[in-house]
């Protein structure tokens, strides 16, 4: 399930495209601390609750909007492999 995915962290990225979602998440898993798996975040708002409840954000839209999250997923990507 998405839930197993996630806790075990067998996904790469985890997308949140509002603070609701953020709290969700942890309600849903209430003890998981994120190691492998980078948090994106539509906007400001979203990455300060990210960062409230999970300590970090890793990606930020910048325009704040779905295209701006995904332009700031390839760009984190492209980022990490030229290193």
């Amino acid at each position: 399930t998405l839930l197993e995915a996630i806790a075990q962290e067998t996904i790469d990225i985890l997308t949140f495209t509002s603070s609701k979602t953020v709290r969700h998440c942890r309600q849903m898993l209430p003890h998981w601390h994120p190691q492998r798996v980078q948090l994106a975040s539509i906007g400001p708002q979203t990455s300060a609750t990210c960062r409230q409840l999970f300590g970090r954000v890793d990606i930020e839209a910048q325009p704040y909007t779905l295209d701006g999250l995904l332009e700031a997923i390839i760009a984190a990507g492209i980022h990490k492999t030229s290193h």
